[in-house]
């Protein structure tokens, strides 16, 4: 118990043997072997029982903020920053044996702290405590809310429950909780490949094919990774080959995961039900900005309105002169797989833009290291970049977070970047230890990407989506190091749902200004930055109506899975939306993608916010854009107003505060050329 409480506080200085010190600190956060694993568990059941008998020992007389609140707050870090290297390592862990046995560790873990925490005992405690002691003391705005929001999360897990029922409500987190680590496993280890001849493989670059998995002779296989999908799809020319991945990777995790999927839709509308809900629709939005389901509904129904007669003028623009070898079904639709392609052609052809040539002015290493001069400079911070070698995957990178011209450590960020078997296979950040105030703790995270591999015949190369998708993530990792409270349940990214991109997706329209971008760029051969007559179409405004629109599609799927009814055939539920989101693409039957999503175990019903946070960040974006996007003050504001505040503060009144407004839609449909 004592070495990982020890990882929670330590602090580490600048110097050689320090950064040793840190290094070796950090590797403690990770077991290394099966039997590490199992002894990571019980010692995470020791802290939780030890600490929360300590504070249910308390005698009413003597309850405090410190000794019930702050401590039980204090209990419930401990027991994350146990467990939640075992979650990092179930994703990135190379061996498949490492992964099932933390898979497991989770499981146990999960069921152990809904048992321990999910006792009316505490609820109790901490009525008490309410009624009694708190009033005694003078406490921060913080304090004071944490106090309301932990008292309101006992309610809200059923205390007030009939014993049979509060039981029932036990029972059935636990099984949720299995059936969405089964559903992201099964997406994981998904390995089915299509094989392909090369000639098979017409239009895609010989780099990239001399890079794939093969299968005998000129037999080359083509996985359902991203670099692969965004490769192929967007460059063959065989549309067999097309069709064949675009089904592959629709299908991932299909047919297993339709089960799980409709398990946990039945059993969370269960829980609902008995927590007083009409839907786990309206349980899950509850406390978020957006409140209700309903509203959520109006907000995507307003931009479907707005982005359809985009929708079909992009439509008509991109089919008027349609590549060889592709045609328009028997209703004047094109077929999914063939969207990707034309979209490529008609930017080669009109645009003069080849996103692979692109990419050549995007190396992975230099790419990265601009982008941190950007954060730097506008964050006033120090990154420290190395690569130690020594944790779960020898290219792993670590960053060390400084205030500039500083030597604590404000954090630790981890890089994993590249594909590999058994991986998660999309891009996300992993917070780990929250950093907080008054204390010399360096928060750790980790983000994870997918971006192609270095190759014999090139560096590992970025499409400018891959940049953006890093700048993004990078994001997440930043609020996760500058939210720093008083109290960890509100620490970095523990913000309402609805609100923790919107940080991230601001970040990404620094990669839409000129003077940033051809400041990132460099040739990985000749050292050049790009040439202004490209770089300039890369950044020519045009509809994003395609994007919204589909955006739209995957909100309105996750709210539909989970508005009131247990019974739903998700399949044919996204037939239904998918298509009628996409008025001029075919929908292929065999498209399963539920299956793959994701989202709809950690965001549930919440998918929407990703628009509805994107919303926010265009409106916060115009103004830092006026104060300077390298402007220190303006990043100062920025982090003192909205990062530094986790989620401690209400996020309509930490925009407010930035904006000295409400917020409007402007900015957001002018950028995406809705207005």
């Amino acid at each position: 118990m004592k070495r990982i409480l020890l990882i929670a506080t330590l602090a580490f200085s600048t110097t050689h043997a320090a950064q040793q010190a840190s290094i070796y600190s950090l590797q403690a956060l990770f077991p290394q072997t099966e039997q590490e694993v199992h002894a990571r568990v019980q010692e995470a059941e020791v802290i939780a029982r030890t600490g929360l008998a300590e504070i249910l020992a308390i005698p009413k007389e003597e309850q405090t903020f410190d000794n019930m609140v702050r401590a039980y707050d204090q209990l419930r870090l401990a027991f994350r920053n146990a467990t939640s290297p075992l979650g990092l390592l179930k994703k990135v862990a190379p061996e498949a044996v490492m992964r099932d046995a933390c898979e497991q560790a989770l499981l146990n873990l999960s069921s152990f702290s809904i048992d321990l925490f999910l006792r009316p005992d505490i609820y109790h405690a901490f009525t008490s405590y309410m009624e009694n002691g708190q009033r005694k003391q003078a406490l921060t705005v913080e304090e004071r809310h944490y106090e309301e929001d932990l008292m309101e999360s006992f309610k809200s897990a059923g205390f007030a429950l009939p014993e049979k029922k509060f039981s029932r409500v036990k029972e059935l987190k636990k099984e949720l909780s299995g059936l969405s680590m089964a559903f992201s496993s099964n997406i994981a280890n998904e390995k089915a490949t299509v094989a392909v001849t090369r000639t098979q493989l017409d239009g895609v670059r010989d780099g990239f094919i001399n890079s794939l998995r093969t299968d005998g002779d000129d037999i080359y296989l083509l996985g359902a990774d991203y670099p692969t999908y965004g490769e192929v799809m967007g460059h063959c020319t065989v549309a067999s080959t097309r069709k064949s991945l675009y089904r592959l990777f629709q299908n991932r995790a299909y047919p297993s995961n339709i089960g799980v999927l409709e398990r946990v839709i039945e059993r969370r509308d269960e829980l609902s039900h008995l927590l007083g809900y009409e839907s786990y629709a309206h349980m899950n939005l509850n406390g978020e900005m957006v409140a209700t389901p309903e509203r959520a509904q109006e907000f995507i129904a307003e931009l479907q309105a707005k982005a359809l007669p985009h929708v079909k003028s992009d439509f008509e623009k991109l089919t008027k002169e349609l590549p060889e070898g592709v045609e328009f079904d028997a209703d004047g639709k094109l077929n999914p797989w063939d969207v990707p392609y034309v979209a490529t052609c008609y930017t080669k052809k009109h645009k003069k833009i080849d996103a692979r040539v692109v990419a050549q002015y995007f190396p992975t290493e230099h790419t990265i290291d601009e982008l941190f001069k950007i954060y730097q400079q506008f964050f006033s911070l120090d990154f420290e970049y190395s690569r130690p070698g020594t944790f779960w995957h020898k290219d792993v990178v670590l960053i060390d977070v400084r205030e500039a011209g500083e030597s604590k450590v404000l954090g630790h960020i981890f890089l994993d970047l590249h594909p590999r078997e058994g991986k998660y296979t999309h891009a996300c950040h992993v917070g780990l230890v929250p950093g907080l105030l008054n204390s010399d703790s360096p928060s750790v995270g980790c983000v994870i990407a997918n971006f192609p591999a270095s190759s014999k015949d090139e560096p590992s190369l970025l499409k400018h989506g891959d940049v953006k998708t890093f700048f993004h993530e990078f994001g997440h990792a930043l609020h996760h190091v500058l939210g720093r409270t008083e109290l960890s349940g509100y620490a970095g990214t523990s913000t309402a749902t609805d609100f923790v991109e919107m940080p991230s997706q601001m970040f990404e329209q620094w990669l839409f200004d000129r003077d940033v971008l051809k400041g990132i760029t460099k040739h990985y051969k000749t050292g050049e930055p790009m040439p202004d007559e490209m770089l300039d179409k890369l950044l020519e405004g045009g509809s994003s109506a395609g994007y919204v629109r589909g955006q739209c599609s995957l909100a309105l799927f996750s709210l539909a899975c989970y508005e009131p009814g247990e019974k739903k055939d998700t399949v044919a539920l996204w037939h239904e939306i998918k298509g009628g989101n996409a008025p001029y693409i075919a929908f292929d039957p065999q498209d399963h993608f539920p299956a793959a999503f994701g989202h709809l175990m950690g965001y549930g019903a919440g998918y929407y916010g990703y628009l509805w946070s994107k919303v926010i960040a265009h409106d916060c974006f115009e103004k830092v854009l006026e104060g300077g996007l390298l402007n220190p003050e303006m990043g100062r504001e920025f982090r003192d107003k909205i990062l530094s505040k986790g989620g401690s503060v209400d996020p309509n009144i930490l925009v407010e505060s930035f904006l000295g407004r409400e917020v409007r839609q402007d900015a957001f449909l002018a950028d995406l050329g809705l207005a």
